[in-house]
């Protein structure tokens, strides 16, 4: 991926990197590579991407966009297990994030938290919090069902989302 924002997320990348080296006073044995590695989802990545989702899976243009640019060439995965397991509803109607991305999220980035799938997966707590609190049932319930989480594990889980959504800007 090239261009505009892209460069940006490796140049960010590259800095983080470059400030955990001076922090921790590490020697790295090999130069920065940042700037050459593909970002994932990026190698096959097409800008109008989000048109051949719309057609194949009769999204909405905003949630295909979305995924195109969230998810890169693996959005069509994202689709077909929305497709395959009836997960195609949005976590809430003012935002384009599916549930279908909380089991994505789960299954292939090892999301372990509802916490880490409303704030930093998806960012819905940082960018609106009322949808975030909207939405934590339904991602607690996905993921309970997808980890076959105990009563327990689920009261422990919003307890834990909703003091950290608290804690969100």
């Amino acid at each position: 991926i090239t261009g505009g924002k892209w460069t940006a997320y490796r140049q960010m990348a590259e800095d983080v990197v470059d400030r955990g080296i001076k922090a921790f006073r590490l020697a790295p044995q090999f130069s920065c590579k940042t700037r050459s590695m593909m970002l994932l989802g990026g190698d096959g990545f097409a800008e109008d991407a989000d048109l051949r989702l719309q057609d194949k899976y009769g999204l909405e243009s905003t949630v295909a966009r979305h995924l195109n640019r969230a998810y890169g060439d693996r959005a069509g995965e994202v689709c077909a297990l929305a497709e395959q397991h009836g997960l195609k509803a949005r976590l809430h109607p003012a935002h384009p994030y599916l549930e279908a991305e909380v089991v994505y999220a789960v299954r292939h980035e090892l999301a372990a938290r509802v916490a880490d799938i409303l704030v930093r997966r998806l960012s819905l707590g940082l960018v609106d919090k009322q949808a975030a609190l909207t939405a934590l049932p339904k991602v607690l319930a996905l993921m309970a069902s997808t980890l076959n989480w105990s009563e327990t594990r689920c009261t422990m889980e919003q307890e834990d989302a909703l003091r950290r959504l608290g804690d969100a800007i």
